[in-house]
């Protein structure tokens, strides 16, 4: 099953002091929101609209030889909207970075590595594939010297 083979990431470093540093940076954001009822009774989503209006209209004519009148029409008019909603919004976040260091003190020694994540415990894993070393030799690369202890008289 290829879903069980870790993603695999080959990094090459050289010694003499120097630090070879990777960063691996995670961040969520989980925005949420909703509308929810109220266990109080008073306080339920609720939205409701009122109209209400006065129409009129009037006349009056009056005169003796000179006729005069008033005509009056008019409307009054009024719209309530109300709206009652319980509202919860929130946002979690989270990140997390891992730095890590590779380095050797040794001049000359180089390194190939494979690193990759447990897919159980979700930790780096390092591997040694390659390079040179001096002494103390490290396994997984070739040794740059090779000491060894001549004998040339007998006590």
């Amino acid at each position: 099953n290829t879903d069980e083979i870790p993603s695999t990431t080959t990094v090459q470093f050289s010694g003499g002091g120097n630090l070879m540093s990777l960063d691996f940076d995670e961040e969520t954001i989980d925005e949420l929101a909703d509308d929810w009822d109220s266990p109080l009774s008073h306080a339920q989503n609720q939205a409701f609209t009122t109209d209400a209006g006065v129409n009129g209209e009037a006349a009056l004519a009056g005169g003796m030889a000179i006729l005069f009148g008033v005509y009056l029409d008019g409307d009054i008019t009024g719209k309530t909207e109300v709206e009652h909603t319980l509202f919860q919004d929130g946002e979690e976040s989270s990140s997390t970075t891992i730095t890590v260091e590779l380095g050797d003190s040794e001049a000359g020694d180089e390194f190939l590595v494979d690193m990759w994540l447990d897919p159980k415990y979700g930790t780096f894993v390092f591997d040694t594939v390659g390079g040179k070393s001096s002494c103390p030799h490290e396994n997984g690369t070739l040794p740059i010297e090779e000491p060894m202890i001549l004998l040339e008289r007998l006590p």
